[in-house]
């Protein structure tokens, strides 16, 4: 009913469109410009840093596409969870390394390394991107001061990115903060931005009427601060809430209740 109702051909705010469908903000433009200068320069480290929902992964993924696409080793993984074997296992997994599951962390470790010196030697640039970089535990961060502290000079063109909230970036320990040569922070979308993504979206899964009010998508920026998950998410339930009410195109109102529901929901939960 939801689809039909506004004539799409799909959720336009379902997550897996965001890479498919990526919306270049200018905070997310310029991100990932200043990130592929980071590695067309041969620099070292870079941190991508941004509140909770605010693109990073979303950039990460856009920037590991275009730099697979003109034939750059890039590798993402995300840290949230993971220990320091299993860091190494999805790196030379990712490399095309082939690592049985029961590879030891000696074997990984120096088959990532002669696979980065094969890279040298080749003169091809490798990318490590880490997303969520601020859960790592201490011994995955001693891991990533030694990918930092590898070979340090141009010839060897490896680039690592790390993404991270900013006030936890002081996780990553005082060695990684000193080593990054570039800081890029995603600000908050304003609210044209907000209205620019929400019509994209709807336009890239075919609907074909405006599907918001004007006051409805500046309710919509108003109440998510600008947020680009919230923006989605408070977006997509209101486009629910409309085809529910059989409404010919969202409203604030119907923005607002749904929020307030929202709120209301998030109170609720355990902490």
């Amino acid at each position: 009913m939801y689809l039909q109702h506004w004539k799409l051909a799909h959720s336009p705010f379902a997550p897996r469109y965001a890479v498919r469908h990526f919306f270049a903000s200018p905070t997310h433009d310029e991100a990932l410009a200043r990130l592929q200068f980071l590695i067309d320069d041969g620099r070292r480290v870079g941190l991508l840093l941004g509140d909770r929902g605010s693109g990073k992964t979303t950039v990460l993924e856009v920037l590991r596409a275009a730099l697979q696409r003109a034939g750059t080793t890039a590798v993402l993984v995300n840290l949230q969870g993971l220990d320091e074997d299993e860091t190494l296992w999805q790196i030379a997994a990712t490399c095309g390394l082939n690592p049985t599951r029961e590879a030891s962390r000696g074997w990984l470790w120096r088959s990532v390394m002669d696979f980065l010196l094969t890279q040298r030697y080749q003169q091809r640039a490798t990318v490590l991107l880490f997303d969520d970089a601020h859960e790592a535990t201490p011994e995955l961060t001693s891991l990533l001061s030694r990918f930092l502290d590898w070979e340090q000079t141009p010839e060897t063109r490896l680039t690592v990115v790390l993404a991270a909230m900013p006030d936890l970036a002081a996780r990553l320990g005082q060695r990684v903060l000193q080593l990054a040569e570039l800081r890029v922070n995603l600000e908050p979308w304003d609210a044209g931005d907000t209205a620019a993504y929400v019509r994209s979206m709807l336009a890239a899964a075919r609907c074909e009427s405006a599907a918001f009010s004007y006051a409805a998508l500046e309710r919509v920026h108003m109440l998510t601060g600008g947020q680009p998950r919230r923006v989605a998410q408070l977006a997509n339930l209101a486009l629910l809430a409309g085809a529910g009410q059989e409404l010919p195109e969202v409203d604030v109102s119907t923005v607002q209740g749904v929020f307030d529901e929202l709120a209301l929901s998030e109170m609720m939960v355990p902490r």
